[in-house]
């Protein structure tokens, strides 16, 4: 505002208008141009005044957006947990973690994200899907939306069931755009024009599948999936075969022809499991996305493996075994590098059903799960998070189910 006043006061040259030789003319000119001096600086001080608290109106230090957290007050926000569960509306509330799991921040209040997908691209975002319990009509209501992470405000944009089931995979695709998959669709939403496209419908083509299951690379250019549900039973158990979607020619692919039970998929090929043998027996597999080089790259363990996933250290990807079969061992999550073959378990409870997740965070470094770590409260989990870089970890919670 001192330079405003100091411009006006620079270019309000006397010398240029002659004083008036008339002493009355004169010292009326010299009023009405202090006057005019003194209404000019202080529209000018107004309208600074304006500006300058219209640029007070971004973002603050304290917003609980996590890129502006990282810049200002050097924490990490970056692992989204749900937590408090409320039975009433069968939601619960949306909290952020630092990446070390000693700071935490509450985003959401009402008890009403029942699962939640992972930051948008831009950080500013949570995709979830709500939750409303309608006690007239006994039923649970879901819709697909996105938390504003600078003031917790969820916005609904479109629901997430039908008759046959509900939304449980979606992710985003950019800023604008998700996909997602309900029932044998698999569909891209707009939220900028509010429309979505279909990728695939077999709504009529396979009558007996459930939903379409699914797995997206992290250069969003790959689609990995199959139909559950496919076969006779009540409900049918058995999978379909598995195909790969490119996502900028649509060009499918099969894969194998049967199903991959879990995926941990990169920008280059995919990683699964199959079943070797009755006794649980499974081995871990690497395909390219046109099919190609369907290689096995571990030998077959004794253990149940039950899950994979990829990481975003090289060639390392996670994997979940649990122990029945020897129960002495526990259940265990395991660091595998698949192109060394380095094996490492850095994780293991001796609950042999004891470990439930994992998931790992949108850094790639980091994994929730929760745990039974003590074997004599077998059905008592803990919330774990995992520094897979610092080899640490934090206990969120005593008591996951709450």
């Amino acid at each position: 505002m001192e330079n405003a006043q100091g411009s006006v006061n620079t270019n309000t040259d006397l010398n240029q208008n002659p004083p008036s030789l008339n002493p009355i003319s004169n010292q009326r000119g010299n009023f009405l141009l202090i006057i005019g001096v003194v209404v000019t600086i202080f529209i000018v001080g107004i309208i600074v005044y304006i500006l300058g608290s219209r640029q007070n109106t971004g973002p603050t230090q304290t917003s609980i957006n996590p890129a502006t957290n990282i810049q200002n007050n050097s924490i990490d926000y970056t692992i989204p947990i749900l937590k408090e569960y409320d039975p009433s509306t069968f939601g619960r509330n949306l909290w952020l973690y630092s990446s070390d799991g000693t700071k935490s921040k509450q985003i959401t209040s009402n008890h009403e994200i029942g699962s939640e997908f992972g930051f948008s691209p831009d950080k500013k975002r949570i995709l979830v899907m709500t939750t409303k319990l309608l006690p007239s009509e006994k039923k649970v209501e879901s819709n697909i939306g996105f938390v504003n992470l600078d003031n917790g405000q969820v916005t609904k944009l479109f629901q997430g069931y039908n008759e046959r089931t509900t939304i449980y995979q979606a992710y985003w695709l950019d800023n604008d755009r998700i996909i997602y998959s309900l029932g044998r669709k698999l569909e891209v939403y707009n939220i900028s024009t509010n429309s979505n496209e279909v990728l695939i419908d077999a709504e009529k083509a396979i009558t007996d599948a459930t939903q379409i299951r699914f797995a997206l690379s992290p250069n969003k250019q790959w689609v990995v999936y199959n139909y559950e549900g496919i076969g006779e039973g009540d409900p049918p158990q058995q999978d379909s075969n598995t195909y790969s979607l490119n996502l900028n020619n649509k060009i499918q692919k099969q894969l194998n022809s049967g199903p991959f039970r879990s995926l941990a998929i990169n920008n280059n090929y995919v990683i699964y499991y199959k079943n070797t043998d009755r006794q649980g027996g499974t081995i871990l597999w690497r395909i390219n996305y046109d099919g190609s080089q369907d290689e096995q790259i571990t030998k077959t363990p004794p253990e149940d493996l039950i899950e994979v996933k990829s990481t975003n250290m090289g060639d390392k990807i996670i994997y979940q075994v649990r122990n029945f079969n020897n129960a002495s061992k526990g259940a265990q999550l395991h660091l595998y590098g698949t192109g060394t073959k380095q094996d490492s378990v850095f994780f293991s409870v001796k609950v042999p059903d004891g470990i439930r997740g994992p998931i790992v965070s949108d850094a790639g470094d980091t994994v929730l799960f929760s745990a039974a770590l003590d074997e004599n409260q077998p059905l008592k989990f803990s919330l774990i998070l995992y520094n897979l870089k610092s080899n640490s970890k934090t206990i969120l919670s005593e008591d996951a189910l709450k």
